[in-house]
């Protein structure tokens, strides 16, 4: 495996063995059965028998595996065994959702359009009084979204829910941050089970444990089959909304 130098994934550098732990195990393993993925070639490379879970050491394996997934395999043979940068695969992801301006937005905030796009699905397949249970919940540490979300007191929670999401993913900072590594969480704690090994935030930990059964599981089970169609994209949106939630902290928190 060969990385290609990329300077978007480069910052994984800065990550930890918890924080780059999720990106591994998508590319890994499947979700369905827990087995290893057929087509990976991640755990026969010489830095995972060396290394295993001291992740840190083989970054830029882990990336390289990425962009394996970005491209197609006869494309990857053609290349040498490398794949596509990471800029290439979200402007393919954004494409199968349809977004405009592609070409045009920079990196992270394609990104933050991703996610945007794909929490907007989910809250789509949820009730008014769920989403309005998920938002209340979300508000509870952020002043700033209680505001927000009582400016349309009068409004019906399906509409709110669409408005607030906008502005949450907009709004940039630690409000984009935290919905985005809430977002990550629904994704693992549907596939795998448990949320990111990385998270030790109360309310994203409430709102997991209270959310993830009954008919928000169902429209999240629905949002997964209905998204996250084809192999590819069952690694690839994964990969980029845990991607984007770490770009955010790093930038976030990249002087403490």
């Amino acid at each position: 495996m060969s990385y290609i130098y990329d300077e978007d994934l480069e910052f994984l550098a800065k990550c930890s063995n918890d924080e780059l732990e999720g990106l591994f195990e998508i590319l890994a393993f499947d979700p369905k059965n827990g087995r290893k993925r057929l087509t990976t070639s991640l755990l026969k490379t010489e830095e995972y028998q060396t290394y295993k879970t001291d992740y840190k050491k083989y970054w830029k394996t882990i990336a390289s595996e990425l962009q394996l997934y970005g491209g197609n395999t006869f494309a990857n043979i053609v290349r040498g065994n490398k794949g596509v940068t990471y800029r290439q695969i979200i402007e393919h992801v954004a494409r199968k959702l349809k977004l405009p301006l592609i070409g045009f937005i920079p990196t992270p905030e394609l990104e933050n359009a991703i996610c945007e796009k794909l929490m907007l699905d989910l809250f789509s397949k949820m009730s008014e009084k769920d989403a309005e249970k998920f938002l209340s919940q979300l508000a509870i540490e952020d002043e700033n979204l209680k505001k927000v979300i009582t400016s349309y007191n009068e409004v019906p929670w399906g509409k709110i829910s669409v408005t607030v999401i906008r502005q949450l993913f907009k709004a940039g900072g630690v409000a984009t941050y935290r919905v985005t590594l809430l977002f990550a969480n629904l994704i693992w704690k549907e596939l795998f089970g448990r949320g990111l090994t990385f998270v030790a935030n109360n309310t994203i930990a409430k709102i997991l444990g209270g959310f993830l059964s009954g008919p928000v599981a169902i429209a999240l089970n629905a949002w997964i089959i209905a998204d996250l169609t084809g192999p590819a994209l069952r690694v690839l949106i994964p990969s980029i909304v845990l991607i984007s939630a770490l770009r955010l902290k790093y930038e976030i928190y990249n002087d403490e």
